[in-house]
């Protein structure tokens, strides 16, 4: 409107209202030690922690020493209702693995932002690791 009240332009624009905001409440991978060839169990757990429902693709994601992605999962978030949760269960076929330690992660893509990465790591290499001890000298 200019200054007299004469309408000069008009649009409609469609906006929405509400906070779109969720947190990863769960995150694991079993066993932490498997031997090539074993199944490793994925569980992750995702919860509405905002006012409206939420959309989006939930991503897990294994990987190896160098960081290279050797298996990965995605799963459709759908109208998460608000204080929502939804979980997501995957195993992973270690069969063609190599051996050395591998990191597990686990995040939710939705409202064009991600959650925070949850991670997990697991291995074929079994460690020992002894106690230390501290002697006080007199």
């Amino acid at each position: 409107m200019d200054a007299t009240g004469n309408v000069l332009d008009r649009a409609i624009k469609q906006f929405r209202l509400g906070i779109y905001t969720g947190e990863i409440t769960a995150f694991t991978a079993t066993p932490g030690l498997f031997h090539i060839g074993d199944t490793v169990g994925i569980s992750m757990t995702f919860h509405n922690t905002g006012t409206v429902p939420v959309t989006g693709t939930a991503v897990i994601q294994v990987q190896d020493a160098s960081g290279d992605v050797v298996e990965a999962f995605r799963h459709d978030v759908e109208s998460l209702a608000p204080d929502g949760t939804v979980s997501f269960d995957d195993n992973w076929d270690s069969s063609g693995a190599q051996k050395g330690d591998y990191t597990v992660i686990g995040y939710v893509l939705y409202d064009s932002k991600s959650t925070a990465p949850q991670v997990a790591s697991i291995t074929t290499i079994a460690r020992i690791y002894l106690p230390l001890v501290l002697r006080v000298h007199p």
